[in-house]
């Protein structure tokens, strides 16, 4: 148990029937478990605190145990502890670790200072942190459940002697505490095979530093007050917190301390964090359909509260417990009855967003409006303002997009996976998926600070649906999670208005509210998705109309503006800020909507290129179970249908699946040829003899075959590109470079002729080939602004650690490659 890591042998002392009290320390106070150190008994780390890492089993030949060394997570060569008893059956576990709560800050900022920058990358990736710099973690498994940990929190590739640290399970399921050089740690150590180690795949290992040496004045606390009233303390911890996000610690820190059979929660609340009455209430409130009892403390807990409460406590427990958590001293909101404030939020956008104050008019825009007229009453005393305006001017700010709840199982695995941790903490929390929209405004581009995240010009917020405001819902009472489906994940929760910070862009958000009610009677709520207009967006110029009518003495004016002719597809709504005439004061805004258009939209060859019906094909059989060299032997040419283009494109796709590609190579690029030469004899024939005006048969055949000469050429430069990889050059070298160079320019120039390049869709081959020249910053900076969706999407993460490696950037290097690490293994990629 935790006690015994404390210097207290033997069983649990007579102190352990007193009552079981969680200590919610969202604060992270660092002398926290010194002050209870006699009494803690568990410690559970908060969903995401920043201090819990996994350890994946490596089974390959990462590890070599004659030479006492294996490749770690980071992309570096680890040398093992020679304290370590190894064998090449050995069972090893690598993991990393990143962020700001680890040891060694400072030795972490040495090595960072030292570390060689590409100068290439510098204009894209200015800074980069000691946060953001990983450290490998080792684990190896020793005899009679001791499990052998090396971290190298300094990053400087070396397990020195104290960086390491050894628990046995049974202890480390608990808890407790271990001396990693100069600083003590918390430690827990779980495995997903429980006791068993040896059948264990992976390792959770929390680490939270505790200070350099357990205080004297602690250990004569519980000396003093050893004949009172005693108790239990069950550790909890959560990272640094505004509002929103402690509300949304708190339903799973109730679920976990009443599993761990705790009778009161204690919540240390973070300093920035004011005990505000509006707080407190809305904690009350909570606090009121909580099942156990819930104690607030601003700041610190001294050892005199804690010496007073216990000495002044008489032998029964039911009334010792109320002289140890008395409500005057300790504010027990659970019998507080504070009233929230009943009014909604009136204003769904805050600041940054449009403005609140001032009129807001609403203004429809046909599809193919050339001019647009809004109207004003003086009805409203708030449009006064203006009233009396001859002209004025409005300036597009935010792009509006309606979010619809999406059900959990159309969300993808990768998304799912990175969201483990925050999904399934009991009834108390209530959660629901949406898919962000990814047309509107471009996503933003300006790489800071970051390590490689796109951060800066416009950025995506979510709102409260203005038009669709829910009762009982304050913004306060609700986090955001953001996801990419390249893996990441958002490493903090984001309150209702804030930036969203997902990388290379958001996909996905998870929003989650506490519910102490059981979460099922909770209504999905609505929110916009708002994105800031790019500067050069177009101003509207509004003139007065003459005037039309009069009522009761209150003018109804009108103003028009040119729009030219434009629709945002994918964009509910565009928010106008306005300004006076003589003014750059917003005095309002104005909310340009879009109505859904009944007309339809001609396909292009890029529609028939999204929805390939031979592709879908192949798919529907793979997921049906059938083997990907089943479905190539079903597809294989027959005589008689050689000239059958249909069938020959079968067969290309087919042959070009993912497991099979690399086998067939020139024979992918032979079929290709053929494929390319058919589609444009035939897209010649169409053309030459004029079909086209015969109808719109004719015309849907112009966009087939387009898309399927597309899609030939890009497979066709992709399997030249693939002759090239390290895996394939060990079966099949290259003879003549010269000619490969060669075939790879041309096949690269005549898919670049065919399709816009920089799209999404095809933006990988413009990646290889500015790398292939040696380019690796500026197919980077390809990457970073055209492959955020797509086909990169999924190796994204790959790509962009082998282009900071060719690069020479060694920091980013290392990032790279403990991003990747994280996104092989189902990890959430969070720095």
């Amino acid at each position: 148990m935790f006690l015994n890591t404390f210097g207290v042998s033997g069983s649990v002392p007579a102190f352990a029937d007193g009552p079981r009290v969680g200590w919610l320390d969202l604060a992270e106070s660092p002398e926290g478990p010194d002050l209870f150190q006699s009494r803690v008994v568990e410690w559970i780390p908060g969903i995401e605190s920043h201090c819990t890492y996994q350890l994946i089993l490596k089974t390959d030949q990462a590890f070599d145990a004659a030479r006492r060394s294996c490749s770690g997570a980071c992309g570096g060569t680890l040398q093992l502890p020679d304290s370590w008893v190894l064998n090449q059956s050995s069972r090893v576990y690598l993991g990393v670790a990143n962020g700001t709560n680890r040891p060694d800050q400072d030795g972490r900022q040495s090595t960072l200072a030292k570390l060689e920058r590409a100068e290439s990358l510098k204009t894209l990736l200015p800074t980069i942190s000691e946060s953001q710099l990983p450290n490998d973690l080792v684990a190896g498994i020793g005899e009679k459940g001791v499990v052998s940990i090396a971290a190298d929190w300094n990053c400087d590739l070396r397990l020195d002697a104290g960086e390491c640290f050894q628990v046995a399970i049974e202890e480390g399921t608990g808890g407790c505490v271990r001396q990693s050089g100069d600083t003590t740690l918390l430690v827990k150590l779980k495995s997903d095979s429980g006791t068993n180690l040896q059948s264990a795949t992976r390792l959770t290992l929390s680490v939270a530093e505790i200070g350099t040496a357990i205080r004297k004045e602690c250990v004569d606390l519980s000396q003093k007050v050893s004949d009172g009233l005693a108790f239990e303390m069950v550790y909890l911890t959560g990272p640094h917190l505004d509002e929103a996000g402690l509300l949304g610690q708190l339903g799973p820190a109730v679920l976990a301390a009443s599993q761990a059979n705790c009778e009161a929660i204690l919540i240390t609340l973070p300093s920035q964090i004011e005990a505000t009455s509006t707080l407190k209430a809305k904690l009350g409130r909570l606090a009121a359909m909580s099942p156990i009892p819930i104690t607030i403390e601003n700041g610190q807990w001294s050892e005199k509260q804690i010496a007073l409460a216990t000495t002044n406590a008489n032998s029964t427990q039911s009334e010792g417990w109320r002289k140890v958590f008395p409500r005057d001293q300790y504010r027990l909101v659970s019998e507080v009855r504070l009233k929230e404030d009943a009014g909604h939020e009136s204003a769904a956008f805050g600041n940054p967003a449009p403005a609140s104050d001032g009129f807001t008019a609403r203004v429809r825009v046909p599809k193919k409006a050339k001019s647009i007229e809004a109207e004003f009453s003086g009805a409203k005393g708030h449009n006064e303002g203006v009233i009396r305006l001859q002209t004025f001017q409005s300036e597009p700010k935010f792009a509006i997009s309606r979010l619809i709840d999406s059900d959990p199982e159309l969300v993808p695995d990768v998304v799912r996976n990175a969201a483990k941790s925050l999904i399934g903490n009991g009834s108390s929390v209530a959660s629901w998926w949406y898919k962000v929209s990814t047309d509107g405004p471009s996503r933003a581009t300006d790489g800071q600070a970051t390590g490689g995240r796109a951060t800066g010009g416009p950025g995506l917020q979510v709102f409260f649906d203005p038009d669709r405001a829910i009762a009982d819902a304050a913004s306060s009472d609700f986090v955001i999670w953001a996801f990419s489906e390249s893996g990441w994940r958002s490493n903090e929760p984001s309150a209702i208005g804030e930036y969203l910070d997902a990388y290379p862009k958001a996909d996905w958000i998870l929003v989650q509210r506490v519910d102490f009610g059981g979460g099922s009677q909770l209504q999905a709520p609505r929110f916009v998705q708002t994105t800031a207009m790019p500067q050069s967006a177009d101003r509207l110029d509004w003139k007065r109309l003459p005037e039309r009518e009069t009522k009761a003495d209150m003018p109804v004016v009108h103003f028009r503006a040119n729009v030219g002719e434009f629709h945002e597809d994918g964009v509910d709504e565009i928010w106008h800020q306005v300004h006076a005439a003589d003014s750059r004061s917003v005095i309002g805004n104005i909310r340009l909507q879009f109505p859904p258009s009944a007309e339809t939209v001609a396909r292009t060859w890029l529609w028939y290129y999204d929805h390939d019906t031979l592709d879908a094909e192949i798919q529907r059989l793979v997921e049906a179970g059938i083997t990907p060299d089943e479905v190539l032997a079903s597809m294989r040419l027959p005589a008689d249908r050689l000239d059958d283009l249909a069938a020959r494109r079968r067969y290309l796709l087919a042959l070009d699946q993912p497991s099979l590609r690399k086998q067939s190579l020139d024979l992918i690029v032979e079929q290709c040829d053929w494929v390319v030469k058919h589609c444009q004899n035939r897209l010649s024939a169409l053309r030459d003899e004029g079909v086209l005006h015969d109808g719109e048969a004719a015309v849907e055949a112009v966009q087939i075959y387009s898309a399927w000469l597309a899609d030939a050429l890009y497979r066709r430069v992709r399997a030249i590109g693939y002759r090239e990889l390290p895996e394939v050059l060990a079966k099949n070298p290259i003879a003549d470079l010269e000619l490969q160079n060669q075939a790879y320019e041309d096949a690269y120039h005549q898919l670049s002729a065919v399709v816009p390049i920089n799209d999404w869709r095809f933006v990988l081959t413009r990646v290889r080939f500015e790398r292939r020249r040696g380019n690796a910053a500026k197919a980077y900076r390809v990457l970073l602004e055209h492959g955020y969706q797509g086909p990169a999407i999924p190796w994204y993460f790959k790509k962009e650690r082998d282009l900071w490696s060719e690069a020479g950037d060694e920091a980013l290097r290392r990032i790279g490659y403990s991003r990747w690490f994280q996104r092989q293994n189902g990890l959430p990629v969070t720095h």
